[in-house]
């Protein structure tokens, strides 16, 4: 769960976890029911989700990463910003995301239920889609089908494709007008 409150002084407190971290939470700060009830106008009770009062101050919502551990929205965007268009880049870029997610790596799983959360294509063969990754240098094996990217493939992640370099070879070696 993820819950977000919204305090009047614009200050935002927010949680992401599952019920029994959200014990944890609150045994931690035990001053929080008293912050919120001394920043609400007029002393109010702390806001809770069932009270509608108060429910513009409380968001709840399934986290985008409850399942793989990434943010499928952030990575969604990352790859519309790097043109990935192809099997081989996507799993470039969610091997990238995965490690920035604080993963160790990615697995053919997970890889799975990124492209069925962003509502992608699946590659016939998961497992190719990465080989075909490693024979282009974007991700390397660590063992047990679980991939992390190369460098060349963390470039890719975060800046897209080089623009191809051209060399300007005709008028560097063709001789000059008028030296016939």
């Amino acid at each position: 769960m993820k819950i977000s409150i919204q305090l009047p002084t614009g200050l935002e407190i927010t949680f992401d976890g599952d019920q029994a971290d959200f014990k944890l939470f609150q045994d931690a700060y035990p001053e929080l029911p008293e912050l919120l009830r001394a920043t609400e106008p007029g002393g109010s009770p702390e806001p809770s989700a069932s009270d509608p009062q108060n429910a513009h101050h409380v968001h709840e919502e399934a986290p985008p990463s409850s399942r793989t551990g990434v943010d499928v929205r952030v990575l969604d965007a990352r790859l519309s910003e790097v043109n990935a268009t192809t099997d081989i880049e996507r799993v470039a870029v969610m091997a990238q995301a995965a490690v920035d997610a604080g993963l160790p790596s990615l697995d053919y799983q997970t890889a799975d239920r990124l492209f069925e959360d962003l509502g992608l294509r699946k590659p016939a063969k998961m497992r190719a889609a990465f080989q075909n990754a490693k024979s282009r240098g974007l991700v390397r094996s660590v063992g047990q089908g679980t991939w992390r990217p190369t460098v060349a493939g963390e470039n890719f992640a975060r800046y897209g494709r080089k623009p191809a370099r051209r060399a300007s070879r005709s008028s560097a070696s063709s001789p000059a007008e008028g030296d016939s």
